[in-house]
């Protein structure tokens, strides 16, 4: 557990330095794949949380949290697919150059 942490603070910090340093990166800061780990490794964090925290919550709460994170979800694979759009777009200009 400690090696996934350490690896993502180790990407957090990269990813702070491009946007330090002005580094312009080719379909936003994450890339399209990026994004779906994302959704992936959160969607699997809200099922463990809902399963598991269920007790002593209202029923209200736990409507609001599953509906928030299934739109963060959806904004996720949104935002991926508008990202790997793009780049096969760039892809394409590129080799009729």
């Amino acid at each position: 557990m400690g090696l996934v942490i350490e690896a993502g603070a180790i990407w957090t910090f990269i990813k702070a330095a491009d946007l330090l340093f002005g580094r312009r990166t080719q379909g936003g800061l994450i890339g399209a794949t990026a994004l779906r780990v994302i959704a992936i490794a959160y969607s699997i964090m809200m099922m463990a949380g809902i399963i598991m925290g269920g007790v002593g919550h209202s029923l209200i709460g736990r409507i609001v949290a599953v509906v928030g994170g299934l739109c963060v979800i959806s904004g996720l694979l949104a935002v991926a697919r508008h990202r790997a759009a793009v780049k096969s777009i760039e892809v394409e200009r590129q080799f009729k150059a």
